[in-house]
């Protein structure tokens, strides 16, 4: 680490973080609980990327016939390879299906377009408390804020390798404040 004129560090005071999730999710933690940084304090999951399957196109229908080749509902799952749709053909003959190319859930099927929605399997965020401490204050489904012992470095401050490390070395987010009053 190198220091240059003007860098003032403040040796011991209270250091306090907000965690918020992006969505709504769950906080695993509750006010007064003490956590380390690695823990996870709170969790949810992204909606899953929209895959639009133009069914009509695909099978050589029109599209108010697509609701009856397919052979799942909405709120199904399906997984790579599974039949989504199935023709009956002419005269039993030239019948034709379409396999899905990728996972997740039917969540709409459209006789005015002819596609298929299928949404991906969710994408789970886990959000950890990088600050070693107390649990002060907690919104249910969405957000906390905690403090712990820190170190304060104000001005310019050059530094290799970022990661975690003890609240005590000055870890922590960026954008988490610290107060200036002293630990007892």
């Amino acid at each position: 680490m190198a220091y240059t004129p003007g860098l003032q560090v403040t040796p011991r005071t209270t250091y306090r973080a907000h965690r918020q999730l992006p969505i709504d999710g769950e906080v695993l933690v509750r006010v007064g609980d003490r956590v380390q940084a690695r823990d996870i304090v709170a969790r949810t999951e992204l909606p899953g990327n929209v895959f639009p399957i133009n069914l009509a196109n695909q099978l050589a229908l029109p599209p108010g016939d697509v609701r009856n080749a397919v052979v799942l509902q909405e709120g199904d799952q399906v997984n790579p390879g599974d039949v989504l749709a199935r023709t009956n053909g002419v005269f039993g003959l030239f019948k034709s299906e379409f396999t899905s190319k990728v996972a997740g859930r039917i969540e709409s099927i459209s006789s005015i377009t002819g596609q298929v929605i299928v949404r991906g399997t969710p994408i789970p965020v886990e959000v950890r408390a990088y600050l070693a401490g107390e649990v002060v204050e907690v919104t249910p489904q969405s957000r906390l804020r905690h403090r712990g012992p820190g170190r304060v470095c104000a001005g310019h401050l050059r530094h290799r390798g970022r990661g975690l490390r003890p609240a005590a070395d000055g870890g922590g987010p960026p954008g988490a404040t610290a107060e200036s009053r002293p630990n007892p």
